[in-house]
């Protein structure tokens, strides 16, 4: 049986991680669509002007959220791309040390918990945009580590 939960957690890491190339042997007529110049871009993870969604999704994949409007009278749709980044906050300043409240107040109550209160959140930080007008890549941006 631990084999098999094994087996399945590494399924499902493996199915976390897409790649260009994973993308692109999941959607190949899309990928050969594509003229020469931009199956090199998306194969590198690349996107020009001019793309489409399709070739954007094989190059960078499904975005965290979409937005769509109107720009200078144009049907306008934005790919928001995001990541999960940790915040770390200390414990509440209200914890007068490891005894909470001070001697003789329900002395190591809270002791153990003490130095291990960090709270860690996780907040979405954008890291790309991708603008498309008309069904095209308008402009982008990505964030660059």
């Amino acid at each position: 049986m631990s084999f098999t939960v094994a087996s399945l957690g590494m399924l499902t890491l493996m199915s976390c991680s897409s790649t260009p190339a994973s993308r692109i042997k999941e959607s190949p007529q899309v990928f050969n669509a594509l003229p020469t110049q931009q199956k090199q871009l998306v194969s590198q993870g690349r996107i020009e002007q001019g793309m489409t969604p399709p070739a954007v999704y094989l190059a960078w994949g499904d975005p965290s959220r979409v937005a769509e409007g109107v720009i200078n009278g144009q049907q306008a749709m934005r790919w928001i791309y995001s990541t999960l980044q940790p915040v770390y906050s200390p414990p509440p300043t209200f914890w007068g040390g490891p005894f909470w409240g001070g001697p003789g107040f329900y002395p190591n109550l809270y002791y153990p918990y003490y130095p291990y209160y960090n709270d860690i959140n996780y907040v979405p930080v954008n890291t790309g945009h991708v603008l498309f007008i008309n069904g095209k890549v308008k402009s982008w941006e990505k964030t660059v580590n």
